[in-house]
């Protein structure tokens, strides 16, 4: 394909990350109708529909050629954004920042020298860390706002690219029964009342909901929570056993005064990753983001 500007490009990704031409055209402050001739242009170009149709109506969903094809223009606008972005720091001697978005879950677990290996990682730039939810993270990386997420659950995006790193196992935290210190038990012999640490992706707390219903005859009662803190407060106060990631209760263990407890039975893998906008993913040196790096704890 030739003669497709950049501003064309970008008004094709926008359709694609609004999920409407009409917003699309909006973000771009074009007409509709010119957002429609530039689509046009484009697919003549490709020699191929690139967006699915509903008899004569173009709908704003891929098709494969057309996932390619945004694929190769969200490299190609990335690239040219990222020179750019040199060239205008450069004349105005400003270091760009590049925000790295944490996971709440994992704040506490992260290693400090995978945090000053980001320098090697993103030389020349100022890096400013956040935490945050998966939710927020999820947003943003598809918007192109943050350089790169650390969240746990896979994640295909259309405007986002994904990399496993390692995986996590659930836990139960446990206030001491005495002297009886247990360090194992099965999902049958969890108590009637338990929390369940929310934070995670949406497929984990599914699983973990289904396997508590499976192994009891009751409706059995659990509070769930996205804070770490608060659910060490209710487990020292309540006695209530926490499932949650094992990366995660470390914050919580680190008292000394909880029990962690292996859960026996069928497992739910907690995969852990990295999202970056997309056509970012071969832009980034992996081997300062390895499992090894980032969480040393999961390989313990």
């Amino acid at each position: 394909m030739q003669n497709i500007s950049i501003k064309k490009m970008r008004v094709m990704l926008a359709s694609v990350e609004e999920g409407s031409f009409t917003r699309a055209s909006a973000k771009q402050n074009i007409s509709q109708p010119a957002t429609s001739i530039i689509i046009q242009d484009i697919e003549t170009q490709a020699g191929c529909d690139l967006f699915e149709r509903s008899g004569t109506s173009r709908k704003a969903i891929l098709t494969k050629a057309g996932e390619h094809v945004a694929n190769v223009f969200s490299r190609i606008v990335g690239e040219f954004d990222y020179e750019m972005s040199k060239v205008n720091d450069m004349i105005s001697g400003r270091r760009e920042v590049k925000e790295i978005l944490i996971q709440n879950s994992f704040a506490a677990a992260l290693s400090g020298r995978w945090v000053q290996s980001l320098f090697e990682t993103f030389n020349g730039y100022n890096i400013k860390l956040s935490t945050c939810s998966r939710d927020e993270i999820v947003d943003r990386i598809q918007s192109r706002d943050a350089c790169l997420g650390v969240v746990d659950g896979q994640e295909s995006g259309v405007m986002s690219d994904y990399r496993y790193i390692a995986s996590d196992r659930l836990v139960a935290v446990a206030r001491p029964n005495g002297t009886d210190r247990k360090r194992r038990l099965t999902w049958e012999q969890m108590p009637q009342e338990c929390i369940i640490y929310s934070g995670t992706n949406v497929e984990t707390l599914k699983g973990v909901r289904q396997l508590l219903a499976d192994n009891d005859d009751t409706e059995r009662d659990h509070l769930e929570i996205n804070n770490e803190e608060l659910i060490a407060t209710l487990v020292r106060e309540t006695r209530m056993p926490a499932i949650l990631p094992r990366v995660t209760a470390q914050s919580i263990l680190a008292a000394g005064d909880l029990d962690c407890l292996e859960i026996d039975g069928p497992s739910i893998e907690l995969p852990i990753g990295l999202m970056m906008p997309w056509g970012n993913l071969h832009k980034t040196n992996f081997m300062s983001l390895r499992a090894e790096n980032v969480f040393p704890q999961l390989l313990s």
